[in-house]
């Protein structure tokens, strides 16, 4: 089945044919430069990869790709070429040759965060967020994202708020979703698959009311109201840097932070039902120590 025109991926502004200098699109002989792209490929690509990735991660590759910006920099972006470079070959629009001289400009190399050199993120970038939230009257979502969980998976749990569903974990228990002690929560999520999985969202003890409204229409409503001014984002890396400090002066696994950010984590049984009560007394001293302070302007 041709998926030309049925999964149209929207892009901001109209594609032109885009390559090296003896380019047309459609041809397998060019000089250097990105691959071939308009918007009739991107529309197919987008098509394509939703077949073989998750919608998210079709949409993120395929507005990647269309937004152009080659060669691209960033490991994700890469990741996004590179699938594209594939799906070109497989039309037949690239040669064997190019195409592995291709991936070969776009190799990943081996990914060590360690090496990765990051500034702390100050409390001003986080109150910043924080005004702008509270303006949109969307108290929960900023105090839920303290705990370091991403945008769209704070969206998810508020539009699919089941607290007393009873499903399984990670380490083969049933239990409910939601689980509250000592001024902290947590809530399983349940994403095992695509880029971005998380089984929990932990936040700071807040009253959570559903929300009603279209998931996709608050997250970018909250993207408008924050473009130019914030990122969402910094919570997150926030979250991450403090929750890391109180864990090494705590002496607190680790594994505890890479469970509460959803970091690769491949434990089962017992050992992950350790880490996850390693990871509930580690956000309750997060919270008391970092985020409670910060609410109160003691920080």
């Amino acid at each position: 089945m041709n998926p030309r025109g049925r999964v149209a991926h929207r892009l901001s502004r109209p594609v032109s044919c885009v390559s090296g200098e003896r380019v047309s699109c459609g041809k397998v002989n060019y000089g250097g430069g990105p691959p071939p792209r308009d918007n009739e490929l991107i529309s197919e690509f987008a098509g394509w990869l939703m077949r073989r990735v998750t919608r998210e991660t079709a949409e993120y590759y395929a507005g990647v790709v269309g937004r152009g910006g080659w060669p691209p920099q960033k490991r994700a972006h890469k990741k996004a070429w590179r699938a594209y470079v594939k799906f070109l070959s497989m039309k037949g629009l690239i040669d064997p040759l190019k195409k592995m001289a291709y991936l070969d400009a776009l190799e990943l190399g081996r990914y060590d965060p360690t090496k990765q050199t990051q500034a702390l993120v100050p409390d001003a970038e986080v109150l910043k967020v924080k005004e702008i939230l509270y303006g949109l009257g969307l108290t929960e979502v900023f105090v839920i994202g303290l705990g370091g969980a991403r945008l769209k998976h704070i969206i998810k749990m508020l539009t699919e708020w089941e607290p007393d569903e009873v499903v399984e974990h990670p380490h083969g228990l049933y239990e409910p979703r939601l689980h509250c002690d000592n001024g902290v929560c947590r809530y399983y999520l349940g994403i095992t698959s695509g880029r971005k999985k998380c089984h929990y969202v932990y936040f700071p003890a807040t009253e959570v009311t559903p929300v009603n409204e279209d998931p996709r229409k608050l997250y970018q409503r909250i993207r408008d109201a924050l473009e130019n001014r914030a990122k969402f984002n910094v919570l997150r890396k926030w979250a991450e840097q403090r929750l890391t400090q109180v864990a090494f002066t705590n002496n607190i696994p680790m594994d505890a932070v890479k469970l509460i950010m959803t970091r690769g984590l491949s434990v089962s049984g017992t050992h992950y039902l350790n880490t996850r009560d390693w990871a509930d007394k580690l956000f309750e001293l997060y919270v008391r120590e970092v985020v409670k302070p910060l609410l109160k302007g003691e920080a």
